[in-house]
């Protein structure tokens, strides 16, 4: 089907069937229409005939009414002696009063198809008639059916009048009864052949606009719709083209039609007329039609637009000032109050200004207005962007494009301030990543030495020293090495989450499960430093959406840190919330040593609660819990109360399917 309407044959074939049923269905649809505001024949009722007398009601009730007045003596002196007050005018008066005698006078049948008998019921006298065989000892009956081809009888008790009434057989040439029959039978033969051709291509019509619509556009070897130059024309050009050449065509037919002497010279003018009226019209429909269905395709109609480009730019323009309203409206509403103080004295004080002066002041004045509310914008736009990069958002870059040149180096030069500090913080960034590498290289230069040293100990520790203070020299060095690599170890640890070099595997994981287990594993040490932990974990699984190596590390941390510096003979408080689709891990301990410090300075590395580092800690645990927690999409906090110290992890919780929603 596709191919099919992309072929020009196909879509030229469709054009010429498109115009003969479009001017058919055209046609028909206008008799019909015609037809239905004037009617005569009535397709509800095909039984009527052509000279049944119903057709003919109204002006045979109106020539009844008048041979009613003629016969009940003289009703129309009032009417007509007040159109004519003066008596210079009745012999015009009498003039006419006769005419209207003769138009039912028995001389005058030849001209009319109505007929008729009044009848002095009483009596039985024939009053008024233009019968000629009107006896009244003959059957009126058999005389009007003689003489019509219908007829009624109508009696006025009121007048004591019977009045047959009919329209004459044959029908008088060109009278309003001959009218009406010739209406009659156009109007018949105009349904009877004008609504089956309506029926037929009315739909076909309907059928082959869908397949031109699909057609418009498509062209054989082309992907989606082709658009011409003139496509590319605002709409409102395009009216006006295609309307200025009907015009041009509608002028030249009038001018050939405006001569008619009814010669067959004439009728040729008047045809041709018509047809090229039709043709240009058509024609112009059809070019507008095709544009239109292309560029409602290519969703262009309102783009190419130029009533669309001057609202978008108006609205834009009240979007733009209705954006910066705080600084822009006062500076409005100031320029306009001095403007029209201005114009208030110049219309005190000037009384001999014409118009044109006043227009080009009040111009002028706009203009101004326009000028100081544009420099308003520029400068509430500033003052936004320069509170944006102080806020740190140095990505943040001041749209300049539509300031004043003042304000528009301005602008421009706090955008390359922006562009400076993203550089420099870039730089620094950078020169993070070399210390980190830098600590990861040497790090893993010590490991290895280090590795010998602890291999050696393990062997020295299998001899069977005698000495006791050889022995004592080995313990030491077996515990300070042991030191010495888990410090390594937690620098190295420290490197990567700091600079998210980790490889997380995200899952679901039991967080309730992981708090019970260092429980579990720190209750030794805990009893060893006569320390009482306190529990408060809900009834159900708390399951959250992490890496769960790293998560464990977070929470050992935290509890090797509450281990180490907590004062003995405390409790170390352990709690697990949800609130808020997260969950809450929170350990408090009291410190050992007076807690004279930030908390913001606990998380710095390598820093320690005990000044004196008497303690086995690294400085890195806090450090490391904060960044891995940060790095899972989590939030980490410290505070302090004096010597209560509080750590507090939180993690987003699990939802069934997040792993598909997350990949």
């Amino acid at each position: 089907m596709k191919s099919l309407i992309q072929n020009r044959l196909v879509k030229a074939a469709l054009h010429i069937l498109y115009f003969l049923a479009f001017t058919v269905t055209l046609v028909s649809g206008a008799i019909l229409l015609y037809s239905a505001a004037n009617p005569v024949y009535n397709p509800g009722k095909p039984s009527t005939g052509e000279y049944d007398i119903s057709l003919y009601d109204g002006p045979l009730q109106m020539d009844i009414d008048n041979i009613v007045k003629l016969c009940t003596g003289d009703p129309f002196d009032s009417d007509i002696i007040a159109g004519y007050p003066d008596e210079g005018y009745m012999d015009e008066y009498t003039y006419e009063r006769n005419e209207f005698e003769k138009m039912y006078s028995l001389g005058n049948r030849e001209h009319t198809s109505f007929r008729f008998i009044a009848v002095q019921k009483a009596a039985n006298t024939v009053l008024m008639t233009n019968i000629l065989d009107a006896n009244p000892t003959k059957n009126y009956w058999d005389i009007m059916q003689k003489e019509c081809h219908d007829y009624l009888r109508i009696e006025n008790a009121d007048h004591d009048l019977v009045i047959y009434a009919g329209i004459s057989n044959p029908l008088v040439s060109g009278d309003t009864y001959d009218y009406i029959h010739y209406t009659f039978l156009l109007q018949r033969t105009m349904y009877s052949i004008g609504l089956p051709f309506l029926l037929v291509c009315l739909p076909l019509t309907a059928l082959l606009f869908i397949l031109l619509c699909l057609a418009a556009g498509r062209k054989a070897g082309e992907a989606g719709v082709v658009l011409t130059a003139f496509d590319r024309f605002p709409i409102e050009a395009v009216l006006f083209m295609l309307g200025g050449g009907f015009l041009v065509v509608f002028s030249i037919s009038m001018f050939l039609a405006q001569y008619n002497n009814y010669s067959p010279l004439d009728a040729f003018f008047n045809t041709a007329a018509l047809v090229m009226i039709y043709l240009s019209g058509y024609t112009a429909l059809m070019v507008l039609f095709t544009s239109l269905v292309k560029r409602i395709k290519t969703h262009s109609l309102l783009k190419r637009s130029l009533i669309y480009r001057f609202l978008r730019l108006i609205i834009n323009g009240i979007a733009y000032i209705f954006r910066h309203i705080r600084l822009g409206l006062k500076v409005l509403l100031l320029s306009g109050a001095a403007a029209a103080a201005l114009d208030f004295l110049f219309l005190i004080f000037w009384e001999d200004s014409s118009g044109f002066t006043l227009l080009l002041i009040l111009l002028f004045e706009l203009a101004l207005v326009l000028l100081v509310t544009l420099y308003a914008i520029g400068l509430q736009k500033l003052s936004k962007g320069a509170q944006k990069i102080a806020e740190g958002d140095l990505d943040h870059h001041v749209d300049s494009s539509r300031m004043l040149p003042g304000i528009k180096a301005l602008g421009e030069s706090m955008n390359r301030i922006g562009d400076g500090m993203t550089t420099a913080l870039e730089e620094r960034m950078k020169s993070e990543m070399l210390k980190t590498e830098l600590i990861t290289n040497v790090s893993h230069d010590i490991k290895t030495p280090l590795t010998s040293i602890i291999n050696y100990v393990d062997l020295l520790k299998k001899e069977n020293i005698a000495d006791p203070k050889q022995r004592e020299y080995l313990s030491i060095l077996d515990n300070k090495s042991q030191r010495l690599k888990i410090l390594i170890e937690d620098l190295v640890e420290a490197s990567k989450a700091s600079t998210g070099n980790l490889q997380l595997s995200w899952g679901k994981v039991g967080l309730k499960e992981l708090v019970l287990q260092a429980s579990g594993e720190f209750s030794e040490k805990l009893k060893a430093r006569d320390l009482t932990l306190s529990l408060n974990l809900p009834d159900k699984p708390v399951y959250i959406y992490a890496d769960g190596r790293y998560v464990w590390r977070v929470v050992e941390n935290l509890f090797s840190n509450a281990v180490k510096y907590s004062l003995s003979r405390t409790r170390v408080y352990v709690d697990l919330n949800v609130q808020d689709g997260r969950a809450q891990f929170m350990i408090r301990n009291i410190s050992s040593e007076p807690l004279n410090f930030s908390a913001e300075e606990l998380i710095e590395r390598f820093f320690r609660g005990d000044r004196s580092r008497g303690t086995e800690g690294s400085g890195l645990g806090l450090s490391i819990a904060k960044s891995l927690t940060e790095m899972q999409k989590g939030s980490f906090s410290l505070s302090i109360d004096g010597d209560l110290f509080k750590a507090i992890a939180e993690f987003k919780l699990y939802t069934p399917g997040q792993e598909e929603k997350e990949s």
